[in-house]
């Protein structure tokens, strides 16, 4: 008797995952992918000013790209396990999972300019997932993956506020502040939510990625990055 080839299984796998949460979501079809030239990408924001990418990677490494997804440049600090990103700023803020650490990277220069250390008693690979930045109220959202799923709400000084746990998804990979609202990625449940500011759910879209890592906008496009598949998505914002 044959056995399924592994990766077959988890195309398998992904497909009947896809369809159970099609049921439940709006489905987005991408419009456009490409490859990246960073490995084991975790995370993608979009850097109006300089019109890049800014990607972090599961091997610790900040890499500035292009819109094709050419890298221009590296930082030469590197980390344990870079999840989330996001800018603040002239910096470009980066959380390590494994170290539970908070850096920040000048933008111009990328040299590391400063490191904020968290606590967080979780698994090492069950720390924080993503970073977000609200220069509405000077606050930064930290979220862990699953769990719990945990939001965790600090001042500019990194001083605790508040802790939120999130029950709407099974995990969080990413977050971003758009259009007024919250959108969170789930890489479990291959789904985009977008919530109000009371953390309630708007909207679910369900979207055709594998292993989706992070989620960024730029000009009426949503971008995704795919860990596995080292690739971005490209979806249309209005459908």
């Amino acid at each position: 008797m044959h056995q399924i080839p592994i990766k077959m299984r988890a195309l398998i796998f992904f497909y009947i995952l896809y369809m159970f949460n099609a049921a439940y979501g709006q489905k987005l079809k991408p419009i456009a992918k490409f490859n990246i030239e960073v490995k084991e990408p975790s995370d993608i924001k979009y850097d109006k000013q300089r019109n890049s990418f800014w990607i972090v990677s599961d091997n610790g490494r900040l890499v500035e790209c292009d819109l094709n997804g050419k890298k221009i440049r590296k930082a030469k600090f590197k980390g344990v396990d870079f999840e989330g990103v996001d800018i603040v700023g002239n910096y470009v803020v980066v959380v390590d999972e494994t170290d539970r650490k908070v850096h920040f990277f000048d933008k111009k220069s990328l040299d590391l300019i400063k490191t904020i250390p968290l606590y967080y008693a979780g698994a090492r690979n069950k720390g924080f997932e993503s970073i977000l930045y609200n220069d509405k109220t000077n606050e930064y959202y930290l979220f862990t993956e699953m769990d719990p799923t945990y939001l965790f709400v600090y001042d500019k000084n990194f001083s605790l506020i508040n802790q939120i746990e999130l029950t709407f998804s099974t995990d969080i990979s990413s977050a971003r502040w758009h259009n007024g609202d919250l959108w969170i990625l789930s890489d479990e449940d291959h789904a985009i939510y977008v919530l109000d500011h009371d953390m309630k759910v708007k909207k679910k879209m369900v979207i055709p990625v594998i292993n989706p890592e992070g989620i960024t906008f730029a000009d009426g496009k949503i971008y995704i990055v795919s860990d596995d598949l080292e690739k971005i998505y490209v979806f249309n914002e209005n459908n």
